[in-house]
């Protein structure tokens, strides 16, 4: 009598997993190891220090931070010139960082 209606049951693709790729780029990712040869400079500690999940002080971390937005030093150890970047007063090799600060007026206190 009623006609038994056969399930469709969705296709369902099993897509492989995706495989890692281990990065060994050491100018996106350094490592302690890949640290080694690179240019002594000011926050070449702090960056290797930070590299292995040491604690930090405000000074340590301006200074690492600058080591490796400046690729290490690689081009040559001095000023970085971006004048934009909120750590550019306290850079390391800022030529005249008393003068910066007190130039920039969203540095001073408002009244």
């Amino acid at each position: 009598m009623f006609k038994k209606k056969e399930s469709k049951e969705p296709k369902v693709t099993v897509l492989p997993k995706k495989v890692e790729k281990k990065v060994d780029n050491p100018w996106t990712h350094p490592t302690v190891e890949s640290m080694e040869g690179e240019t002594k400079a000011a926050g070449k500690v702090s960056f290797v220090s930070y590299l292995k999940g040491e604690h930090l002080n405000l000074r340590e971390s301006v200074e690492a931070m600058c080591y490796g937005c400046m690729a290490f030093y690689a081009d040559g150890i001095g000023d970085c010139g971006d004048k934009r970047c909120p750590l550019y007063p306290f850079h390391p090799y800022n030529p005249n960082p008393a003068k910066l600060r007190k130039e920039r007026p969203d540095m001073r206190k408002k009244k």
